[in-house]
């Protein structure tokens, strides 16, 4: 067991326990039966202290089946396991998530490993989001620009095959080439379906790059969230965050680019601390208050002290966090 941070530590302590436990609850079932056996028997080799030796109609009433024996593998299932405490790295999880997996949790949500979207009659349809679906195994980490291409190259290799079949005369082709043809296009159409990541795709498109509303909005978050991690002037940001909140945009997108700026900061400078959450207040109503209280609690909200030193920018430099250049296509930087 390998970790890093305070939970991962606590975490490895109670698998440990967990597995002790069921070691020895193997055993002491084991010694119960062990022990069960060893009755004394009286004539006939009949247990005089077993409870269910009795006689109906001259038939022995045996004792109920004995269960199987329970024992920790010889082997784990598992034999490594890496704990990283959440506290290890604040920022990631700030950050808008820019894989198609990702993007797909960001704009129209995954619960429980499925996902609604809207078919062509207006109905929301509900499929699962796993690696079962060797289509959404393919996507699911590449960058969602990529993505697209691969859903594109997808679409243009059925539809290829479509006309090979198409175009040629069924009854002049050899049983085997017809029946490669039909691997091919099983094989290229695996998975829940083209259509339905290609409407999934449709929906992230539209939030993303289609209504110039919408399009301003998300390219604004990124280039801000961009600019927390490498860090540029704080009052960019300020002025990021302040027109979300007079917009009146959902209250969890603001206090996430709000924990994002304390983090990659060094906290929020003091003469606008005040300010913001007096801002907050405003726009959302008192709710509000317990929801930034509760971030200072956790360590997500608080003021820029004038001589701290580290922090994340000392970290991003020395492990050279930010990537500059790099190809959506081949990253390497993972």
């Amino acid at each position: 067991v390998k970790g890093k941070g305070p939970a991962a530590k606590e975490v490895a302590e109670i698998v440990e326990r967990l597995r002790r436990e069921a070691v020895a609850d193997a055993a002491a079932e084991a010694d119960r039966w062990d022990s069960d056996d060893s009755d004394d028997e009286g004539e006939g080799g009949i247990s005089r202290s077993d409870p269910w030796n009795f006689s109906v109609g001259g038939l022995r009433a045996g004792p109920p089946p004995r269960p199987a024996r329970a024992h920790a593998p010889a082997v784990p299932a598992v034999d490594m396991i890496l704990l990283i405490d959440r506290e290890v790295d604040m920022v990631t999880p700030l950050c808008t998530q820019l894989t198609y997996e990702g993007l797909i949790d960001e704009i129209i949500g995954v619960h429980n490993g499925s996902v609604e979207v809207p078919n062509d009659e207006g109905k929301r349809v509900k499929a699962r989001l796993n690696s079962s679906d060797a289509l959404f195994k393919e996507l699911r980490d590449l960058n969602f620009g990529r993505a697209c291409d691969a859903l594109r190259d997808k679409s243009s290799a059925i539809q290829q095959d479509y006309k090979s079949i198409k175009g040629g005369k069924v009854e002049e082709q050899e049983v085997s080439r017809i029946g490669g043809f039909v691997r091919k296009l099983k094989d290229n159409m695996q998975g829940v379906g083209l259509d339905l990541h290609a409407t999934i795709a449709k929906h992230l498109l539209d939030a993303t790059r289609g209504a110039m509303l919408y399009q301003q909005r998300f390219m604004n978050n990124l280039e801000v969230e961009r600019a927390c991690v490498e860090g540029h002037r704080w009052e960019g940001t300020l002025e990021h965050i302040e027109t979300m909140v007079f917009r009146g945009e959902n209250v969890r997108r603001v206090v996430r680019m709000l924990a994002l700026a304390t983090l990659t900061y060094g906290g929020i400078p003091k003469k606008h601390y005040e300010p913001i959450k007096r801002e907050m207040l405003h726009a959302y109503g008192p709710q509000v208050l317990l929801l930034l209280i509760n971030m200072e609690t956790a360590g997500l909200l608080y003021r820029r002290e004038d001589k701290v030193k580290g922090g994340f920018a000392a970290v991003r430099k020395a492990l050279n966090l930010v990537v500059n250049d790099l190809d959506d296509a081949n990253p390497a930087d993972i």
